[in-house]
This record gives structure tokens, C-alpha cells and sequence, in this order.
């Protein structure tokens, strides 16, 4: 979680917050058909792809500039006194970055009530919501350049350490309100470290407590403006940018800013029990894809996870979606193992998701949900592509397309190369139809390398029982 304090170069750091809720009681749906088939691998709309955030802030004011015993907050009353650091900060989002800066406004705006409770409710301080603003400008798919990641900034070691889910599936660090819950207790428990020392709280929040301990030892002292020369450079002027934004956040009209509490869009919660194709379900309520994966920033894809998840939908869409959601109806002869095969899912999965033994009798008439077959295919290069337009076709994200490849951004890539389509779940249900025939020297270790798969994948796909193998022969990859 790294700011730069150089004028007008990006702020960019991470926090998230997570606590999983129980699901509802499930809900089936009338189907429209005794059985919903599963789909191949489409190509999509893309799915928003992180941005890039660079919030610029201004020039750290010099240290003979302030004196180090002013206080932050007046003793006569409760607001910012004239420190020369906090005004210069004030000045600069007031002035130079204003339009960005009401941008960022218009967004807390209609997350503040959320943002408010969630840290009440955590014994957090209420006005250290504004920090979103300094981190990320209160985008929630706001990308760091050291990987911090969503609204709060949070890097995925201290994110899952918070409870927060990251996987091919979702990051929760992007979720609006798990990642707030997030940050509030990560600034409670810096609190409770630092004497409740509100200044040396925001510090750690930027370099971590172990620097702030380190700066109070070097320097002598616990009071910020004191040790703040021997804290890392960007953190110097992190502080004083976020007391920044707490001043014009609560004062909006005194700097000439405005911005309403109204949400954008009135949502309500639907429950998946399984995985499912958002950009199906959208049809059924007349919506786009693009509406669904901006309501829920966290989604990586148009796939929902395999164990159930909740999901934010537009206000009044909630039955016309519930209609989507894959359902069989249970006919005479059914059984899992038949149905598994059937949807091309692991028997297990599917027990797991309709709350079934794996060998429990199926009742004709009963209602089962389907996990939707994710795709696991693979693309061969033709003239012209690039990463960026591969996944563009498929839907998937870019940097979803380039880990699964061991790509970076500069890798390039050839015609008739085979690029890797990753599916949106996981091993559990990967389909692939890539086949390989066998060369001399060939093993199943070297073959599980050159397609990032496993051995014992390999083995199950082709019901092999040793790792022998024969020049000639193909293989099935999964």
C-alpha cells in the first residue's frame, strides 16, 4: 500500500472487509422445461476490467514549513486547525483536481449511510469513511500499481486475513460493502495498537504498524507531527491528504462541492445456490450483463460461484431472475451419478448444492438445481490478435487470460500459437475438448506442465491406470 508523495504522481493503496452472511432459505423456481441444458463457452460482452487509478496529490509541504508542536485538532473546538500541510492538501483537491474530486464525491455519496454504519458498528471513528476518498477516489475496482485492489485498497494478504474470498471467481476486495466491514476493523485494531491515536492509525494504514513503531522508536516520540520525518516519504503526505478529505467531506459546500446520499440504483439481494451464466439469468429480467457485473464489482467474470452467492440485483428483478436459474425436475430412473453425467458436473458438487447425500434416492417431481458446466477451452492465435482481443471475444477478463497462460502484459504472442480460455470456477466443473497425441519422450508430468493441468487430471480424463505411454497415442486434456 504504497503513495507517492511526488506532485501530481498517483496515490494508490488497499484495504477490504468480508463477512459471509447465511444464505436465505433456498428458493426453486417454476421451470420452463424438465431439464435446462447446459452452454458451450460463448463469446461475450467483456467484463469491466480493473482501472487504473492515479490520484494526484499535492507536493509535501517542507518540514520547516510546520511546527512540530501544533496540534491536529484545536482544544477549543472540534476542526482542523491552519497547518500548512492539511491546507496545502485542501487547496490542491479544491482547485486543481476539483472535477476529480467531485467525482469521487458523487460516488461516496450514495455509499456513505453504508460506509457510516459499518464503521459505528465496528467502534471504528465515523469520519475515517473519507480515507476511501484519498485511496481510491471511492472506485471499487481501483488497481494499484503494487496490487493493492478495490474501494479500500486492500492487498490480498491482509484481504483474506480479513475474511475477505479472492479466487477465479470473485474478489471480495471489490465488493462495496464486505470490503468497508473490512477496512473499519483493520483501523479498529490499528487503533487498539496505537493508544487510539487517530493520526498514527491513518499512518499504518499506508506503510503498516510495523513502519509506524519503527518511526515512534527513531524519532522518539508518538505524536505524528513529531515522528513524521521518519516515516516513509509517501506516508508523510498520506496523513494530511486524508485529514484532506475528512475536511471537505464533512464542509463539502465550504470548498465548493456538493454531492446526495440518493443511490444510483435501488437493489435488492437474489441467492444462487450454484454456479450460473449472469449473462442468461440478465435475459430473463431484460437486462445486460454489463448492468449485473457493475452492481457486483467483484465478480470476475459472468459466473457465480459454485457454493452459492448473493448478488445485488436492480429493485423488482428478483422473481424474473429467480426464473433463470438452471433447475431439473426429477424424472423416474433419475439418480445423481445418471444426472451428473448428464450436465457434465461432479456428482459431489451436485449434491453439495441441493443439500443431498451422495448416494441419497431422488424423488420424481423433486427440483434440483443444475450447476451451470463451465468451459475450459483453447484458442489458436490467427493473425493480427492479442491477449486484449482473445479475451475480449470469450468474456474474460484480460489479466484472468494472462495468469492462466504465465503471460505479462509485454508478453507477444504468435500466430497459430495455443492460448488457454480459462472457465470462471475452477477445477470442479472445467470441461476441455483439447486433445494431444504423443510424442517420444513424452511423460504425463511434462504433457500436466505444457497445459496447466495435473497429472491425476490427465489420468481421470483418459481412464488411465499407470504413466506409461505410447508415441501415437492422444490424449485428452482437462
Amino acid at each position: 500500500m504504497r503513495f507517492l508523495t511526488t506532485f501530481a504522481l498517483p496515490l494508490l493503496i488497499l484495504l477490504v472487509a468480508c463477512q459471509t452472511t447465511p444464505p436465505p432459505p433456498m428458493e426453486v423456481p417454476p421451470p420452463e422445461a424438465a431439464s435446462i441444458a447446459v452452454a458451450d463457452l460463448e463469446p461475450i460482452a467483456e467484463p469491466a476490467e480493473p482501472e487504473e487509478i492515479e490520484i494526484e496529490i499535492p507536493e509535501a509541504v517542507a518540514l520547516d514549513d510546520w511546527e512540530e508542536d501544533s496540534p491536529l485538532i484545536s482544544p477549543e473546538e472540534d476542526t482542523l486547525p491552519p497547518h500548512p500541510a492539511v491546507e496545502a492538501a485542501i487547496a490542491y483537491y479544491a482547485e486543481r483536481v476539483h472535477d476529480k474530486f467531485q467525482a469521487a464525491l458523487d460516488r461516496f455519496g450514495q455509499h456513505r449511510p453504508m460506509f457510516q454504519s459499518a464503521f459505528e458498528e465496528a467502534g471504528t471513528p465515523a469520519d475515517l469513511i473519507y480515507l476511501t476518498l484519498t485511496e481510491s477516489m471511492c472506485r471499487p475496482r481501483a488497481r494499484s500499481r503494487v496490487g493493492a485492489y478495490g474501494m479500500w485498497q486492500f492487498m490480498r494478504g491482509t484481504a483474506r486475513i480479513y475474511g475477505l474470498t479472492i479466487n477465479s471467481v470473485v474478489d471480495e476486495r471489490a465488493h462495496i460493502e464486505k470490503s468497508t466491514r473490512a477496512a473499519a476493523r483493520y483501523l479498529r485494531n490499528s487503533l487498539d495498537e496505537l493508544d487510539n491515536d487517530r493520526l498514527l492509525a491513518i499512518a499504518s494504514y499506508n506503510c503498516g504498524l510495523g513502519n509506524v513503531n519503527k518511526a515512534m522508536k527513531r524519532c522518539k516520540s508518538d505524536d505524528f507531527w513529531t515522528l513524521r520525518p521518519c516515516l516513509p516519504k509517501e506516508t508523510r503526505n498520506f496523513v494530511p491528504s486524508v485529514l484532506a478529505a475528512i475536511e471537505i467531506g464533512s464542509n463539502p459546500a465550504k470548498y465548493g462541492f456538493s454531492y446526495s446520499e440518493e443511490p444510483w440504483f435501488h437493489t435488492e439481494d437474489l441467492y444462487l445456490p450454484t454456479s450460473v451464466d449472469l449473462q442468461k439469468l440478465s435475459w430473463k429480467a431484460g437486462l445486460t450483463l454489463e448492468t449485473l457485473l457493475d452492481l457486483n464489482p467483484e465478480l470476475r467474470g459472468k459466473y457465480t460461484p459454485q457454493n452459492g452467492y448473493s448478488i445485488r440485483v436492480p429493485e423488482g428483478t428478483r422473481d424474473l431472475l429467480m426464473q433463470g436459474i438452471p433447475v431439473h425436475v426429477v424424472q423416474p430412473g433419475d439418480c445423481l451419478s445418471s444426472l451428473a453425467a448428464r450436465f457434465k458436473v461432479k456428482q459431489s458438487l451436485l449434491a453439495r448444492v441441493n443439500n443431498l447425500d451422495i448416494g441419497q434416492d431422488l424423488m420424481p417431481g423433486q427440483p434440483l438445481f443444475i450447476p451451470e458446466a463451465i468451459y475450459e477451452g483453447y484458442h489458436t492465435v490467427k493473425k493480427g490478435e492479442s491477449p486484449y482481443s482473445i479475451a475480449r471475444k470469450y468474456g474474460v477478463p484480460l489479466q484472468r487470460l494472462l495468469e492462466a497462460n504465465g503471460f505479462t502484459q509485454r508478453t507477444i504472442i504468435r500466430p497459430g500459437q495455443q492460448i488457454k480460455v480459462p472457465g470462471m470456477a475452477g477445477e470442479a466443473t472445467v470441461m476441455t475438448t483439447k486433445t494431444y497425441k504423443i510424442r517420444r519422450g513424452d511423460t504425463l508430468a511434462k504433457i500436466a506442465r505444457q497445459f496447466s493441468t495435473s497429472v491425476d487430471r490427465l489420468k481421470a480424463a483418459n481412464n488411465l491406470t499407470s504413466d506409461l505411454l505410447h508415441p501415437g497415442q492422444t490424449l485428452v486434456i482437462q
